[in-house]
C-alpha cells in the first residue's frame, strides 16, 4: 500500500479572545480535549479595534515516521510526499471566504492540556498543566526561553584528563556521559577526543564543543554548543530555573574543566506560540467549507534528520514539536501596538474579520476526520514480462524499454541476495526450440567447472540487445534503472539492481525482433551476477512472451469488463490484503475453438489507478491519486498475472464495509470502470 496515515498525538486551541462579558480575554483558556481546533481572527467586535484571534496546534508521532523509514515501510527522503490533512468540522457561525491558511512548525515543546470549553472559555490552566496563549507549559511562557552555562576547559596532560567523564543534562531529561578519550582526535556523541588536546586548553574546548553538538545532532541531547579560547558555552530550551540540572562528573571534580556558571533561563517571552520562519506553507481555502490539505514533506523531512541536496534544499535537521495552523499575518487582525500577554503588534494585519474556521481534532469519533499527516507514495511495480515489447517506432523511446522483475522468495519471505557483487545483476534473453529443451537445462543455479565456457548449459541463443536512450526515465531506483539499461547494441546482457525493496530486483531491457532474426514467440530470461573470480551463478530462469507493436485500422474505443477473483467478503484489520483484477476487452468475442484451447489471458493496463470508500455513506477513504502532484499514490501494479494491488487494512475503520472503484487512464482521460469491488473489515 502507498499511503500511510498518522494521527495527530496533541492537539489544542490557543486564544486572546473575549469572554461573554466582553471584557475578559481567555488567554490562560485551554481546549486540549476538545473534538475540534478553531481558527479565526475577529477585527472590531469588542471596540472599533479590538483584536481576537485563535489558533491551532497539532503535534504527529514523528518517531513512528523514522521507524517505519528505518524498517522500509516508507521510502527514503526525495520518493515520498507527506501532505497534513485536517478536515472540516461543520458548524452554525459564518465561514471566512478566501482565508489564506499558514502552517509553520513550533519551535517549542507544548502541553495538550485537558480543556473542553471553546465558547466561554472558562477552563483556565491556572499556569498549570495545558498550553494557552501565553503559557507553553506549566510555569513557562511561550518565547526564545533559553537556559545558557560556561565551562572553562583546562591545560591538561593526557593522563589527567584520559577517562575523565563530563555528564551533561538537558531540560527534557536526556543525560549524556561524555568520555574523554586521548586515543582519538575526532569528538562523536559520546566521546571528547583528546589526543589533539594534551596542554592545549582552546583544542580541548574545541573537543567538547563537538562533542556536545554531536549528541544534539543524533537527538540524545537537547542542548547546542559553541567554543571561544578555552571557554565552551552550551545553550538550551528550557521550562523553568527548577527544571535544569547541574553540569558534573569526574571531569568536574578532577578539575579537568571548570564550570564558570551552571544553566540559568532567560527571560524573553512572547505569547501566541512560537513558531519557525521556515518552512512556512500557505494554503487558501476560498469557500471556507473545504478541508485542509498541505504539501509538508519539507519540514516533515527536517524532523526526519535532514533532507538530501536535492531541488536547492539544504540539508537541515528541526527537533518535532508539531506545527501550528493559523491565519496568514495579512489576514490576522491589523494591530498598531502590542498589548502585554494580550495582542501582537500586526501593522501588516487585515480590518476585516475571518470568522471561524473550525477542524475535527484528535479526540473526534469520526474516524476518518481526525487529522493526521498522510505519506503517499508510488509503489506500483511495473513488471512487463506479461506486456514485453519489441523496439517500435511508432511509440515513444521510454515506451520501448521493458522492465522486469525477480522476486527472490525464500520460505515465503523476500530475501536480499547476500554479497552480490558491487549490487548488481544482469539479465540476458534466450531463445529455444521448446520450453522443456530450456528448463531442463536451467533448472536452479549453474556454476560452470572451471575451463567451461559460460554458455555451455545453452540449449538457445543469447540474443542481442538494443541500447536505448531515455534520459527522464525512472523505474523503481535499482542500478541502472536511468539513463542507458544496455551499454551498446547488440550487448548480449543488461544490468539492473535491488529496487527499493529489498529482495526485488529489476532489470531494463530493450530487444528488436530484427536484430536477432525473427520475431520469437517465447524468450527466456536468466538472471545472474558474475563472482569476484570471474565464475557466473546463475539464479532464477523466467519466461518472456514479446508482442511487436501494431497500429489499429479502426477507432479503437478502449472499453473493459473488469472482474477481481481474488475479492472476499471480509478482511481482518491487521492484513495487509492483494487485490488482483482479470480484465477483458468488453466486445472480446473468441471463437470455439480459442475457447476450448486457450486459457483466457488477462488485459494490461498500464495506468491504472484506484480509490476505496465507505459503502454506508460513500465516504471517501483513500481517493484516486492520479498525477504528479499526488505522487501516484493509488497507481496499481501489473506483473505476468496482470494488475494488482495491496492494501492494508489497518487504515479502515473495523466493522463497516467499504467499496473500491478503478480508474483506467485512457486516451489522455481518466475512464472511470463501472465495477464496484465490496468488501467488510472485522476487528479480529
Amino acid at each position: 500500500m502507498a499511503i500511510k496515515r498518522y494521527i495527530a498525538t496533541d492537539d489544542t486551541t490557543i486564544t486572546n479572545a473575549f469572554e461573554q462579558n466582553f471584557r475578559t480575554r481567555g488567554t490562560g483558556s485551554n481546549m486540549g480535549a476538545s473534538d475540534v481546533v478553531e481558527v479565526f481572527s475577529i477585527y472590531g467586535q469588542q471596540s472599533s479595534a479590538s483584536v481576537e484571534l485563535s489558533r491551532a496546534l497539532l503535534n504527529f508521532p514523528i518517531d513512528q515516521v523514522i521507524t517505519d523509514r528505518n524498517n522500509g515501510d516508507i521510502p527514503v527522503s526525495g520518493s515520498v510526499k507527506f501532505n497534513l490533512r485536517m478536515f472540516n468540522a461543520r458548524h452554525a457561525s459564518s465561514l471566512p471566504k478566501s482565508a489564506v491558511y499558514t502552517v509553520a512548525a513550533v519551535s517549542q515543546s507544548w502541553e495538550e492540556g485537558i480543556g473542553l470549553d471553546m465558547e466561554s472559555y472558562k477552563d483556565l490552566t491556572y499556569e498549570k498543566t495545558g498550553s494557552n496563549w501565553v503559557h507553553r507549559g506549566k510555569d513557562v511562557k511561550w518565547g526564545n526561553v533559553q537556559a545558557t552555562a560556561t565551562i572553562t576547559a583546562l591545560s591538561k596532560t593526557a593522563g589527567q584528563a584520559n577517562t575523565r567523564v563530563l555528564t551533561v543534562t538537558d531540560v527534557e531529561g536526556n543525560a549524556v556521559s561524555f568520555t574523554i578519550d586521548n586515543s582519538t582526535s575526532t569528538s562523536t556523541a559520546t566521546v571528547i577526543a583528546f589526543s589533539n588536546a594534551n596542554s592545549d586548553a582552546t583544542q580541548f574546548a574545541t573537543n567538547i564543543a563537538a562533542a556536545i553538538n554531536a549528541a544534539d545532532s543524533a537527538s540524545t541531547l537537547n542542548i547546542s554548543a559553541a567554543s571561544s579560547d578555552a571557554t565552551v558555552t552550551l545553550t538550551m530550551e528550557t521550562a523553568s530555573d527548577s527544571s535544569v540540572t547541574n553540569i558534573a562528573g569526574t571531569a568536574v571534580t578532577d578539575s579537568v574543566v571548570t564550570i564558570n556558571r551552571q544553566f540559568e533561563a532567560g527571560a524573553e517571552a512572547t505569547i501566541g506560540g512560537l513558531f519557525h520562519d521556515s518552512p512556512r506553507f500557505d494554503t487558501t481555502l476560498a469557500n471556507g467549507a473545504e478541508d485542509l490539505n498541505v504539501d509538508i514533506t519539507h519540514l516533515v523531512e527536517q524532523w526526519i534528520g535532514g533532507e538530501n541536496n536535492t531541488d536547492d534544499i539544504t540539508a537541515v535537521r528541526k527537533r518535532n514539536y508539531g506545527v501550528g495552523v493559523f491565519l496568514t499575518s495579512s489576514q490576522e487582525a491589523y494591530s498598531p501596538v502590542a498589548i502585554d500577554n494580550k495582542v501582537q503588534q500586526n501593522l501588516t494585519g487585515s480590518k476585516h474579520s475571518y470568522y471561524t474556521k473550525k477542524f475535527f481534532a484528535r479526540g473526534s469519533q469520526y474516524w476518518f476526520k481526525r487529522p493526521c499527516i498522510e505519506a503517499r507514495w508510488d509503489s506500483s511495480i511495473k513488471d512487463n514480462a506479461g506486456n514485453f515489447n519489441y523496439y517500435s517506432p511508432l511509440i515513444p523511446v521510454c515506451e520501448n524499454i521493458n522492465t522486469i522483475y525477480f522476486y527472490n522468495i525464500v520460505d515465503g519471505q523476500l530475501k536480499t541476495i547476500p554479497s552480490l557483487p558491487n549490487n548488481k545483476i544482469f539479465v540476458s534473453l534466450y531463445s529455444a526450440s521448446s520450453d522443456s529443451a530450456f528448463t531442463e537445462k536451467h533448472s536452479g543455479a549453474k556454476i560452470p567447472s572451471p575451463g567451461m565456457g559460460t554458455d555451455y548449459l545453452r540449449a538457445g541463443t543469447k540474443l542481442a540487445l538494443k541500447s536505448a536512450s531515455c534520459s527522464n526515465w525512472v523505474r523503481d531506483g535499482g542500478t541502472a534503472m536511468k539513463g542507458i539499461p544496455v551499454a551498446s547494441n547488440s550487448a548480449t546482457e543488461a544490468t539492473g539492481g535491488q529496487t527499493q525493496t529489498p529482495g526485488i530486483y529489476s532489470c531494463s531491457i530493450a530487444l528488436t525482433a530484427s536484430d536477432n532474426s525473427a520475431e520469437l514467440n517465447r524468450l527466456w530470461a536468466v538472471w545472474h551476477a558474475q563472482s569476484a573470480a570471474g565464475v557466473r551463478i546463475e539464479f532464477y530462469t523466467a519466461s518472456v512472451t514479446p508482442r511487436i507493436i501494431k497500429p489499429y485500422s479502426n477507432n479503437y474505443q478502449g472499453r473493459y469488463v473488469t472482474s477481481c477473483p481474488s475479492l472476499r467478503g471480509n478482511y481482518y484489520k491487521n492484513e495487509n490484503a492483494r487485490f488482483r483484477f482479470f480484465i477483458r476487452e468488453k466486445n472480446w468475442n473468441p471463437t470455439v475453438f480459442v475457447q476450448a484451447t486457450a486459457e483466457p489471458k488477462t488485459k494490461i493496463i498500464e495506468d491504472a489507478y484506484y480509490r476505496v470508500y465507505r459503502v454506508a455513506d460513500n465516504l471517501p477513504v483513500i481517493d484516486y491519486g492520479t498525477g504528479s502532484t499526488s505522487n501516484n499514490y493509488s497507481r496499481l501494479s501489473y506483473d505476468i498475472s496482470g494488475n494488482y494491488f495491496d492494501l492494508d487494512m489497518s487504515g479502515l475503520q473495523p466493522d463497516y464495509a467499504y467499496g473500491v472503484k478503478l480508474a483506467y487512464y485512457l486516451n489522455g482521460t481518466y475512464v472511470e470502470q463501472p465495477e464496484s469491488f465490496k468488501f467488510r473489515v472485522e476487528e479480529s
